[in-house]
């Protein structure tokens, strides 16, 4: 039901295949697309904001035309999706994973009290991410297609970084 020569703005944080899909649908109609990611909230200033533009040369220049003051970062889809994979769901999932460890381990009363500044700006942080729609956070998640393998990294670093603790513990107790 678009005009011909209309655009299409889609704002999509995980972009897979949406953008060929929709130029599949669109061109034929003589509709065209522009795909980005603004890495902002609502609440954000344009001037130094972060938009990924998932497109050619022509597309970043409509971009530069909509958000004059905006940082623009040209790329692919694919590379949008694995860089935001330890962009986004990476904080996601280590700031849920924070405040899990914090309330099976000692539970927010005692680590509030006891925490210092970082350990209190990080669990305001964590309870920020935690407050925002979870069924956006869940679809960002199990959407991108580059989060298993983003996790499948991280749990090797922790898993190394658990046996570089115990290493010490061992030889101790020897």
């Amino acid at each position: 039901s678009m005009e011909r020569g209309s655009r299409l703005v889609e704002i999509a944080s995980v972009k897979r295949d949406i953008p060929d899909q929709l130029r599949k649908i669109l061109t034929p109609k003589k509709v065209s697309l522009l795909s980005i990611h603004p890495l902002f909230g609502p609440l954000a200033r344009m001037k130094r904001s972060k938009i990924c533009i998932v497109g050619d040369g022509r597309d970043l220049a409509v971009a530069r035309l909509l958000f004059p003051e905006a940082q623009l970062l040209r790329m692919g889809a694919a590379e949008h999706d694995k860089a935001m994979s330890f962009a986004i769901s990476l904080i996601h999932l280590m700031n849920m994973t924070i405040v899990s460890a914090i309330v099976k381990g000692i539970g927010v009363d005692t680590f509030e009290r006891l925490a210092p500044p970082l350990a209190t700006a990080q669990l305001r942080l964590a309870r920020a991410v935690l407050s925002q729609d979870p069924s956006l956070l869940a679809r960002i998640q199990v959407g991108n297609p580059y989060v298993a393998e983003m996790l499948s990294s991280v749990i090797a670093e922790l898993c190394d970084l658990k046996e570089r603790v115990d290493r010490p513990l061992a030889n101790k107790r020897l």
